[in-house]
C-alpha cells in the first residue's frame, strides 16, 4: 500500500510505502510553519492498494488550533 497527500495545488506533501495511519498534518518537505506542521486547509490523499484499479481517493481538512 502507497498513502500520498498533496494540497490543492498537487503539490505533495507526504508520502509512505506499507500501511501508514498516523498522518497527523506534517511535511516532508516545503510549505511548513515552525517544524514540519501544514498550514491550515484542505489536503487531498490518494491510497494505492497495490491491486487494479483499487485507489482510494479523499480529502482532509486541517484545523489550526
Amino acid at each position: 500500500m502507497r498513502s500520498s497527500y498533496s494540497t490543492d495545488w498537487g503539490h505533495q506533501v507526504f508520502y509512505r510505502k506499507g500501511y501508514y495511519k498516523d498522518w497527523k498534518g506534517h511535511c516532508e518537505e516545503g510549505m511548513t510553519l515552525g517544524e514540519s506542521k501544514l498550514p491550515q486547509g484542505t489536503y487531498f490523499y490518494v491510497l494505492d492498494k497495490g491491486e487494479d484499479d483499487s485507489l482510494i481517493r479523499g480529502f482532509v481538512y486541517l484545523n489550526s488550533r
